[in-house]
């Protein structure tokens, strides 16, 4: 006979006890977030850059549930966030950050509550679960979950939108299995379906991540709560089409988020390059890139080293290396073993099938090149913390056991947070984040992309030397970059070393010779020295290979500095016919005129 730690409701009050105690350890670990500043690392264009999040107006409110394009995602309820944040709070970063922590210290109290839940519908947990035992237990897989390191990104990341999609989408998941435990036909049963679909509809359109959650409840369905097939009729038997019409909503809700979101993705604008096509990033190279990523998601939370925003192994890539073959074979060995094993092992076959599923949305089978990024860990992190409970379940029902099993798993938990808590620190702000990302990318050719963001970041800071350094190191990492030697050459003139400066434009007309922004500045560089003659064959070069405004101008001014004001009247014409509004063009016209021109 099972032992008997208690009913269900002579626990409630425990239950929801250490529901708030999980969400506080989380706050705990994570909370020095809270003193992180806006990143360069999107926040800046997220947050900072983007005006619709300045005012409640009607037409910014039109504009974050219409526009897909801004980050070729659909978030209007991501978007609406944040500006209610920056209407209250205003600009600075200490809201957004308080918003984004608690949504994952409320994440992981949901998640405890969930996994607790499903243990308790469980028939073979049903006679263990319903004590203090179950809720150890459910409580050490939250915690796993909860404090892992790879849950930093997501939280100390200001503009993400993860926490926000997990919360409501772990709401719909806890509303479906009330769904299920009520009466069929019930008024509970029907509040409890619809409550769930919209909470499904607001994950989704707060941040797309869930696009396989309808998939995720068929698999819960047949292989963990049994409810498919039913003992007879097959899996389109009568005793199932109910069964089936319930998904219908959740079909419907991520069809409708999914299109909108790959026309997003097909019309890219501003920005934003559209897709690959197969002839620029071919289905094997897709194929071996989506192993990786299921593969990697089974091992990185294992070995939670070494963590950056970026790692470019699938930035340049053979899809033949010994990594992405071992991918491969993981992956379809698992498969093959789990299909075979399915009726012994249901319950495995069904974690394997929410990883696969889950992390369809982050394959990248759209992108090239694409990025294995932590924060792509937080949902597919959830069934394995059910699955931790699970098993401490089990090994819990003696005495000894419980106490190795559970006491080594707060062991685990405490290390994760420490090191957790140590990996918040990196991302206090910009600076720190890119100085932390050069470590771990050492010598590989990505660094350029970094210290050029470093660079940028000492400009607006007015550290010039290191701004000059910075840029100077970018080109020696990827000597052929063009743009990066034209913003070294600027960083130098401003430095006062206008020669070398000029050389490095120079080194960037070479590289691009259509870089007519590297053009102008040489122009501009060439007159303020003195050296007016070449300055105006610079400029006069320019607008030959693209005509400006800004070309014209410049040009304008140069010929009127040598007297040569029927020239300069020409260029300033010209100017205007680009430009007809502009008031710098418009007073240079003055000018020459009050000179005589004509």
């Amino acid at each position: 006979m099972a032992p008997n730690y208690g009913s269900t409701s002579a626990h409630r009050g425990l239950k929801w006890a250490v529901a708030a105690a999980v969400g506080l350890v989380a706050w705990f670990v994570f909370h020095n977030a809270i003193r992180g500043s806006m990143l360069q690392w999107d926040d800046d264009i997220n947050l900072q850059g983007n005006v619709h999040l300045r005012a409640l107006t009607a037409a910014n409110i039109r504009w974050m549930f219409t526009d897909s394009t801004y980050v070729r995602r659909y978030v209007p309820l991501g978007w609406l966030a944040f500006a209610v944040d920056y209407r209250f709070f205003g600009p600075g970063p200490r809201s957004y950050h308080v918003l984004n922590l608690a949504l994952h210290s409320a994440d992981s109290a949901l998640v405890f509550l969930l996994v607790l839940k499903l243990m308790r519908m469980l028939p073979e947990c049903r006679p263990w679960a319903q004590g203090r035992l179950a809720i150890l237990a459910a409580a050490a897989g939250a915690l796993v979950w909860a404090v892992h390191p790879l849950r930093v990104e997501t939280v100390s990341w200001a503009s993400g939108m993860y926490c926000q999609a997990a919360f409501f989408l772990l709401l719909s998941f806890l509303a479906y299995l009330e769904s299920v435990s009520a009466r069929a036909g019930s008024p509970a049963r029907r509040l409890a379906l619809t409550g769930s679909v919209l909470a499904f509809a607001m994950s989704l359109t707060s941040y797309p991540l869930a696009l396989g959650y309808a998939g995720v409840l068929v698999v819960v369905d047949a292989l963990v709560l049994r409810r498919l097939p039913a003992a007879s009729g097959g899996w389109t038997g009568s005793g199932n089409l109910r069964v089936w019409a319930e998904k219908i909503p959740y079909f419907i809700v991520t069809a409708v988020v999914f299109g909108i979101t790959v026309n997003a993705r097909f019309h890219a604008a501003g920005v934003w390059e559209p897709p690959p096509t197969l002839a620029q990033f071919g289905a094997f190279p897709r194929i071996m890139q989506a192993c990786y990523i299921w593969a990697y998601y089974v091992w990185k939370p294992v070995f939670p080293l070494h963590l950056s925003p970026v790692y470019t192994t699938l930035v340049w890539f053979d899809p033949s290396d010994p990594k992405f073959i071992a991918s491969l074979a993981a992956v379809a060995g698992i498969s093959a073993l789990l299909l075979w094993k399915r009726h012994a092992w249901p319950k495995t076959l069904a974690l394997w099938c929410c990883h696969l599923i889950l992390l369809v949305p982050v394959l990248g089978l759209t992108e090239h090149p694409h990025y294995a990024n932590d924060r792509y860990s937080y949902l597919v992190a959830i069934p394995v913390s059910a699955a931790i409970a699970i098993a401490l379940l089990r090994l819990g029902r003696s005495r000894v056991g419980r106490m190795a099993a559970l006491g080594s798993v707060f062991v685990v938990v405490a290390a994760l947070g420490r090191a957790s808590a140590a990996q918040v620190g990196i991302w206090r702000d910009s600076e720190t984040l890119f100085r932390h990302m050069l470590v771990e990318l050492g010598p590989d050719p990505y660094r350029a992309d970094i210290l050029w963001r470093l660079g940028t970041l000492m400009k607006r800071e007015g550290r010039q030397a290191e701004e000059v350094a910075a840029f100077g190191e970018a080109v020696r990492a990827e000597p052929g970059w063009a743009a990066g030697h034209r913003d070294l050459g600027l960083a130098l003139i401003e430095a006062g070393e206008a020669e070398s400066g000029r050389d490095e434009l120079r080194n960037a007309l070479r590289i691009d010779p259509g870089l007519a922004d590297a053009r102008l500045d040489l122009a501009e560089a060439l007159f303020k020295a003195g050296r007016v003659t070449e300055a105006i064959a610079t400029a006069e070069e320019l607008v030959r290979m693209d005509p400006s405004a800004a070309g014209y101008y410049d040009l304008s001014v140069m010929y009127g500095r040598e007297g040569r004001y029927g020239e300069a009247m020409r260029a300033c014409r010209q100017a205007l016919a680009i430009e007809p509004a502009n008031p710098q063009v418009i007073a240079l016209r003055q000018a020459l005129e009050a000179a005589g021109a004509r």
